[in-house]
């Protein structure tokens, strides 16, 4: 689970940080009408609505649980 918390802790900051959060709730609320994030995980559609409204690539992967 402690990556999990990692992802969460990251994404919220950076969003903080960009001033992103209600775009990133948005996201999300649009998200849970489309059938292709149905079956999705909590972490996969944060990792996905992260990436939208930053405009980075997908998967969003925190860099300290990056390999070399």
């Amino acid at each position: 689970m402690g990556h999990y918390e990692d992802l969460y802790w990251e994404v919220h900051t950076k969003l903080e940080e960009l001033n992103l959060s209600n775009e990133f709730t948005k996201q999300l609320k649009k998200m849970d009408g489309q059938r292709k994030h149905k079956y999705k995980s909590h972490r996969e559609k944060w990792e996905y609505a992260f990436a939208r409204v930053t405009g980075s690539s997908l998967p969003y992967i925190p860099k300290d649980t990056q390999e070399n």
